[in-house]
């Protein structure tokens, strides 16, 4: 079975093959046939792990292991440092293959990866600690292991 991560570099780089040609896709001269082996793969695995809308009960942790955010969506993060100490904060997961062009977050520059070949700039993938009072900084990525999430409360109404 194929890893969120997998599942989504290799539909990246197929929607990039489709506007750029096979010579895109990393399976180039293997596939075999149009329509690409490895986005039925990565398409199928998708829909294994893809949840009805509502299934993230607030108030409920979920296991990175079994199933990712969207990337970009605020969710409260499980975090484990290596000596073991847990704690939570409001994060963000980045998916492999996210551009900072096509990232609704005004990335830095250091937060990114320049791809020559490509001629675009990738956001490290991986999970994003938000911190709102930081103005232009806004995320810090996490170097500790996150594993679990769950998603934010509704903000209490502020008229009665």
């Amino acid at each position: 079975m194929m890893t969120h991560d997998e599942i989504t570099t290799t539909l990246r780089a197929f929607a990039r093959s489709r506007k750029s040609g096979c010579r895109a896709c990393p399976e180039y001269n293997s596939c075999g046939k149009i329509g690409c082996r490895m986005a039925d793969e990565a398409a199928r695995a998708l829909m294994a792990t893809i949840r009805p809308v509502g299934c993230a009960e607030t108030g409920k942790w979920i296991s990175t292991a079994d199933w990712m955010p969207a990337p970009e969506k605020e969710v409260l993060a499980c975090c484990r440092t290596r000596g073991g100490t847990i704690y939570w904060c409001v994060a963000i997961y980045i998916a492999p293959g996210t551009t900072r062009e096509e990232s609704v977050i005004n990335w830095d520059y250091e937060a990114c990866e320049y791809d020559e070949e490509k001629d675009e700039y990738f956001v490290v993938p991986g999970w994003y600690e938000q911190i709102k009072n930081w103005g232009e900084y806004g995320f810090v990525h996490i170097a500790d292991d996150v594993t679990h999430w769950m998603e934010l409360p509704e903000v209490p109404n502020e008229q009665g």
